[in-house]
């Protein structure tokens, strides 16, 4: 049986998707179905260190400010 997500790679393929807009159409696929983006949940059930972030945002409630310094210091270290 084929996944979602397979079934999106082929999509994205098709259609010539370039990484932002693949993401866009996962992301659009996971509210669709009331779910997770199908190409982050293998990633996230994988990886209790992940889980924990996820929940610790959740619980301290961090905002799009704080999202936005998240994602900058991690791509500071990829340099």
């Amino acid at each position: 049986m084929v996944s979602d997500k397979e079934k999106l790679e082929e999509i994205a393929a098709i259609l010539s998707l370039n990484e932002e807009e693949c993401s866009y159409m996962y992301d659009l696929a996971g509210k669709k179905r009331n779910s997770i983006s199908p190409d982050l949940s293998e990633y996230i059930m994988e990886r209790d260190y992940v889980r924990a972030a996820l929940r610790k945002a959740m619980d301290l409630d961090v905002g799009d400010d704080d999202r936005k310094k998240f994602i900058e210091e991690f791509e500071d270290r990829k340099g």
